[in-house]
């Protein structure tokens, strides 16, 4: 009978121990998920900004995809906001929005004609303001 008490009480605390462990699996996938998802945004942010042309009239471009507006030196900053999926963006926070891009142009350091930086910050939960996790990508944009 004791070795029947003994056998229970070490397959209960090896149960409880699973048990603790798959918690911590479950919280460390979301966040993978998350993190996945913010690069793919990122991603596709970057590659609409490169394949979008750049204005003539001032130095900024126009992306299509996304339908960030022409980028110029006064006006550099833009928001969306994306849903848990990734899906479309929209332009204002909305209940389900989950992440939230910022994206910056910024002119070179030196003078070129057809060349900006980009800048996406992509942040989660969009409903938070203080505990929240940001990713910074940067690509340059040239034209010839």
């Amino acid at each position: 009978m004791l070795e029947l008490a003994l056998s229970l009480a070490v397959i209960g605390f090896a149960m409880v121990s699973i048990m603790g462990l798959l918690a911590v699996g479950l919280n460390i996938s979301r966040d993978a998920g998350d993190d996945h998802m913010a690069s793919q945004i990122a991603q596709a942010i970057m590659a609409d900004c490169q394949g979008a042309s750049f204005q003539t009239n001032k130095a900024g471009l126009s992306s299509t995809t996304f339908q960030i507006p022409d980028f110029d030196i006064f006006t550099n900053v833009h928001m969306l906001y994306f849903g848990k999926d990734g899906g479309m963006p929209s332009m204002e926070k909305e209940p389900k929005s989950y992440y939230a891009v910022e994206i910056c142009t910024n002119p070179p350091p030196v003078k070129v004609d057809g060349m900006a930086f980009v800048d996406v910050r992509v942040s989660w939960p969009a409903s938070s303001v203080s505990n929240r996790t940001s990713y910074y990508y940067s690509t340059v944009v040239t034209r010839r």
